[in-house]
């Protein structure tokens, strides 16, 4: 059934708008934020079937839905086939697109929007029915629409974020919710979305619902338009602070270049222009309230109470804007306070505080003046004290010069004054003012009229700041290599000699003077600077060191004089100061080092050998028929009584004279074997000889081994026996044929000491001999 609004409903709506419902609360007030699953707005049933309509909300997403069917429900009705609302997703479109349905049971039209949109930003969002098209609309800007000539057959339930069930519930906040029982067209839907509804309103007649949702508390959301569809809040949806760009005047444009004004009282005129970040729009919004918040930052004295402003850029990317405020007209300031005219500004309406804006104010305009701007409410206020304005960033590079302005110029009959950390700058007595240095810059103005205008302390610092180094120490090219660190601020790197390095290598880099820089890049600004000093790497000194010998382990201790350059340190085993003792050291290969010291600390080392030979075992002497033998060496050296036998330095030796010898033997190595044990030795003489049988007994005396030496022509039947000194015999020492010339051989070990007789019987006759045993 079409909808027929009589003049009387009109002037019933109006009466009821201009009681206690119309009562103004500044600017967006208070919103509703639901959970997602649970609570929500139930405003009953509400008939709109059979007519066109618009649905209009301000909403911000917390988090859009991630299981199936992928729906977020914003406004509307939606009970089986009848339905008329709009909505986030569906089971075949992207939880962050709009969609608008629009339902005559069985059949339904569905307009899937085309923007995706952001969580935690706030949206305008309108889906508008005028009999023949459905459109949708984020911001003021289309963003899509089709035909379609079906009208709704909805008449049941009513909600503000939730339609169907609550697994669809918004999980978000809303704010200024409408219906309008017409389709309003795009220019109707942007002159309204940044300001509340009056009577004024183009469509004021055909408003079927507005929850502005400024009651703040209880568990009703006022309907103010009289259709008195109050909304009774389900399971406690929470009564938020709202951040909707709202005001109760507003002005925009939706074409560039941007230069929208909005005038105020007095004829004072908020204007925005220079916009970056290609905006689709932008709204500039008047509240003619004091604001929710009334407390002025640190440095301003008082604000404006009667009215504030707001800007709303719609779309872009990291859009900001200038912001110019003509306070000409405004009685708020006066020809003594108006040096002290500023701005304060907040991000919006739920912003826990106010803070100050970086104004110019150029006085003999009436203008403030403040540029590249992303908050969006401002209030006029008096500032005890004002903020310098800057030729650039307050980040400069070294060497670099930014400008400070008070901008107040010097043709308004004014004073100067510029300080840094609170000490006056001398001859600095101009508008502006040059910082080239680290520094906290502040000013004074004082007018004709006696208004003193203090200015904000601006730090200035030069990027990327001060550049410290670690302090490094001179060193040896044997020095370890050592990492570069300690260099400040931590975000710089190092060079050796202009090149990129994280550690010193003395030895990489090689003997002179280096360069070590520490180099830091502010990004942000481009600005390089550096910390610079230079290291001296002093060279090796060069060693030699040549000794490869061999030694005995008797040799006496000797003195080492071969490194260079002289004054180093010999070490190693058997080493004493300069002195190498082959018996300390002990037998074997030893590494003997040398060590020297230069003047500047720097050492090197060079390295030679000694080999401790041992020596040769003491020789043993056997006596060999008439001759003494010894251990097999390389060399010998008999002695007797006297000392060494001149001559006697083979392996056997023949004595000519009785009485005690020795041997010592020399090895390949030419060590000399300590002496053998005496040896004596006794020659045989005539009466050695068994010259009858043709017989030589020797040694005599003897320790018990002796041997018997014989040359028969044919002797048989020989028997040698011992005999004791009472001729008595012990023995027998062979019996046997002795034919030709041999030696038989005796050991009769077991002998006491003392004197016996050899016997020799053979067909040649028979012969004695002493023999003595000792």
């Amino acid at each position: 059934m079409k909808r027929i609004f009589t003049p009387l409903f009109a002037v019933v709506v109006t009466l009821f708008l201009s009681t206690s419902l119309m009562a103004q609360t500044p600017g967006s007030a208070s919103a509703l934020q639901m959970d997602g699953s649970t609570n929500y707005v139930d405003c009953g049933t509400i008939d709109m079937s059979g007519v066109e309509f618009t649905l209009s909300a301000w909403v911000k997403v917390d988090a859009f839905k991630t299981a199936f069917p992928f729906i977020t429900s914003i406004i509307g009705i939606e009970q089986g086939g009848n339905t008329a609302l709009l909505r986030f997703g569906d089971a075949s479109l992207a939880s962050n697109r709009l969609q608008f349905v629009i339902g005559n049971a069985p059949t339904q039209v569905k307009l899937d929007g085309i923007q995706t949109l952001n969580v935690n930003e706030w949206y305008h969002v309108a889906a508008t029915f005028d009999g023949s098209e459905m459109r949708i609309y984020i911001n003021g800007e289309l963003d899509a629409s089709m035909p379609n000539a079906m009208f709704s057959s909805a008449n049941d339930a009513f909600a503000l974020g939730r339609n169907y069930d609550n697994a669809r519930i918004l999980d978000g906040t809303m704010d200024e919710a409408r219906l309008w029982f017409v389709g309003l067209d795009q220019p109707t839907i942007r002159d309204w979305m940044c300001k509340k509804v009056t009577a004024s309103h183009p469509n004021y007649s055909a408003l079927g619902g507005y929850w502005r949702m400024d009651d703040g508390a209880g568990t009703t959301a006022t309907d103010l338009s009289g259709s008195g569809n109050n909304g009774t809040l389900t399971s406690s949806p929470l009564w938020v602070t709202s951040g909707a760009p709202i005001g109760d005047e507003s002005a925009h444009q939706y074409t560039g270049p941007f230069n929208v004004s909005l005038s105020g009282p007095g004829g004072s005129m908020m204007t925005v222009s220079n916009l970056t970040g290609t905006p689709d729009g932008v709204h500039v919004y008047r509240v003619d309230d004091a604001p929710n918040n009334t407390t002025p930052p640190a440095g301003v004295s008082s604000m404006q109470m009667d009215h504030y402003w707001g800007v709303f850029v719609a779309g872009g990317t990291n859009p900001n804007f200038d912001a110019d405020y003509n306070y000409l007209g405004n009685n708020f300031f006066t020809l003594t306070n108006g040096c002290k005219a500023t701005l304060i500004e907040r991000n919006n309406n739920a912003s826990a505080l106010w803070a100050t804006s970086s104004v110019t104010n150029v006085a003999a305009a009436t203008t403030l003046e403040t540029a590249g701007q992303t908050r969006i409410e401002y209030a006029m206020a008096l500032a005890d004290t004002s903020s310098l304005a800057l030729s650039g960033a307050p980040l400069i590079c070294a060497g670099d010069t930014v400008t400070l302005s008070t901008g107040i110029p010097q043709s308004l009959g004014v004073t100067y004054a510029w300080f840094n950390g609170g000490t006056a700058i001398p001859g600095a007595g101009n508008t502006d003012y040059g910082a080239t240095t680290d520094g906290s810059y502040s000013a004074t103005v004082t007018t004709a009229t006696g208004c003193v205008l203090n200015f904000f302390p601006v730090a200035i610092s030069t990027s990327p700041g001060p550049i410290t180094l670690s302090t490094f120490s001179d060193v040896c090219e044997e020095g370890i290599p050592f990492p570069l660190s300690g260099g400040a601020p931590a975000f710089g790197f190092y060079q050796i000699n202009g090149v990129n390095n994280i550690s010193f290598n003395p030895a990489a880099v090689g003997p002179g003077t280096h360069s070590i820089a520490y180099v830091v890049v502010d990004i942000n600004t481009g600005c390089i600077d550096s910390a610079v000093q230079s290291v001296e790497v002093y060279p090796t000194p060069i060693v030699g060191f040549g000794l490869d010998t061999g030694v005995c382990l008797d040799a006496a201790e000797f003195g080492l004089v071969s490194g260079t350059p002289v004054g180093g340190v010999y070490a190693g085993p058997g080493i004493t100061g300069n002195d190498f003792d082959a018996a300390t050291a002990g037998p074997g290969i030893h590494a003997i080092s040398y060590t020297y010291t230069d003047g500047q600390g720097c050492s090197a080392d060079a390295s030679g050998q000694v080999q401790v030979f041992l020596l040769p075992a003491t020789p043993v002497i056997t006596l060999v028929m008439d001759s003494l033998t010894t251990t097999t060496s390389v060399g010998y050296q008999w002695s007797d009584a006297n000392g060494p036998i001149v001559g006697a330095t083979n392996k056997s030796y023949k004595p000519t004279a009785d009485g005690e010898h020795t041997v010592q033997v020399t090895d390949g190595n030419g060590c000399v074997s300590a002496p053998s044990e005496p040896f004596t030795y006794t020659l045989i003489g005539v009466n050695d000889v068994v010259a009858a049988a043709g017989t030589r007994l020797y040694p005599n005396p003897t320790t018990g081994e002796f041997f018997l030496e014989y040359n028969f022509l044919g002797a048989t039947n020989v028997r040698v026996s011992l005999l004791n000194i009472l001729g008595q015999p012990i023995a027998q020492l062979h019996q046997g044929n002795l034919i030709g010339q041999g030696t038989l051989a005796f050991n009769e070990a077991g002998l006491q000491v003392g004197i016996y007789f050899v016997k020799i019987e053979s067909n040649e006759g028979v012969v004695s001999q002493k023999i003595v045993v000792q």
